[in-house]
C-alpha cells in the first residue's frame, strides 16, 4: 500500500512493508540526493520544482518529468509524457457514481438488503434515466437526498457488509 502527500516544498510519502510496518519517507524539493531504501540496496533520488508545478524527478542517473492533478478517486500524473492514473483503493462498501447526473430515487430502502447485481438507485443523465447496479451484497444506508446534482465518484450509499467465517460455522453447528 501507499500513501502520497504532494505539499509545494516537499513529498511525504508511507510505503506499507511486506512485514507490515509503514515506512514513512519525506523528500525535500530542490535538496540534495536523498538514499531511497529499497528491497536489499539504496536508490539515489532528487526532486526539482519547476515554477509550473510539475516535477523533474532523478532517480539512479534516469530524469523523468512529472505532471500531476488530484481527482476525486485517484492520482492522475504524466510521467515523460505518459499518462498515468494512481486509483485510491477499491472500497466495496461505498457505492459511488460511475458518471455524473441527478439522482432520482433509492429503490432500496434505508436499512434493507441490496444484493450484488441489484439496482439501487436511479440517475438521470441527459434525460435518460439509468438504474445504478450494487456491487456488495449488504445493508444499505443512503447518504445523500434525492434531487441532489452528482459528479463521477460521489458516494451515494454505504453498504454494510457481513462476513461469515465457514470454519466457524462448520465446528458450532446451529440447533
Amino acid at each position: 500500500m501507499f500513501r502520497i502527500c504532494i505539499n509545494k516544498d516537499f513529498i511525504e510519502s508511507e510505503v506499507v512493508q511486506r512485514s507490515g510496518a509503514p515506512l514513512p519517507l519525506t523528500f525535500h524539493l530542490n535538496t540534495a540526493w536523498t538514499r531511497l531504501p529499497c528491497a536489499e540496496s539504496q536508490l539515489l533520488l532528487a526532486l526539482c520544482g519547476f515554477s509550473d508545478g510539475g516535477l523533474l524527478v532523478m532517480l539512479d542517473g534516469r530524469t523523468y518529468t512529472v505532471y500531476y492533478e488530484s481527482l476525486k478517486n485517484g492520482l492522475n500524473a504524466h510521467i515523460n509524457g505518459h499518462r498515468c492514473v494512481f486509483p485510491d483503493d477499491n472500497d466495496p462498501s461505498c457505492l459511488t457514481t460511475p458518471y455524473p447526473g441527478k439522482l432520482l430515487r433509492f429503490l432500496v430502502e434505508e436499512g434493507q438488503r441490496v444484493a450484488v447485481g441489484q439496482a439501487y438507485a436511479e440517475l438521470e443523465v441527459m434525460k435518460t434515466v439509468l438504474p445504478l447496479l450494487s456491487s456488495t451484497t449488504g445493508l444499505v444506508q443512503n447518504l445523500l437526498p434525492k434531487g441532489t446534482h452528482l459528479r463521477k465518484g460521489d458516494l451515494l450509499c454505504r453498504v454494510r457488509t457481513r462476513v461469515v467465517r465457514r470454519d466457524l460455522a462448520l465446528r458450532h453447528p446451529r440447533a
